[in-house]
């Protein structure tokens, strides 16, 4: 019971979110880069999960480390569900003005100003 809770809230919690944002929120400039460094990091972490099971087992029992691993799946399904936002039928410069959030607005309003003054200047 507790492995089926586990793949289940891992399948549409945070399993897929580190693939489908890797390859969604980062500047098209910046892309490749930024989703080869989300790959490692999530190769990484599966290592030291892998690494580490054997030695949580022992000291908790099998179905205890299943039971622990269900319950951070289910922990990861809420955070996705409140703090991920949707990125469905977006397109990909949405989608960066929507994970930069205000940052992005000042930027914009910096080159504006910029943009003025170099022309008054002339």
């Amino acid at each position: 019971m507790f492995v089926c809770g586990n793949v289940g809230f891992f399948s549409i919690g945070i399993g897929p979110i580190c693939w489908v944002l890797s390859t969604e929120i980062f500047p098209l400039r910046l892309r490749s880069q930024a989703s080869a460094i989300g790959v490692v990091g999530n190769r990484v972490i599966s290592g030291i999960v892998a690494m580490s099971f054997l030695s949580i087992a022992r000291r908790i029992t099998m179905g205890g480390v299943f039971f622990l691993f269900a319950i951070i799946s289910g922990f990861s399904v809420l955070f996705v569900h409140n703090y991920v936002p949707e990125t469905k039928g977006k397109s990909l410069e949405q989608i960066e003005t929507l994970f930069q959030g205000p940052w992005r607005e000042l930027e914009i309003e910096e080159q504006r100003l910029v943009m003025t003054k170099s022309k008054y200047e002339v």
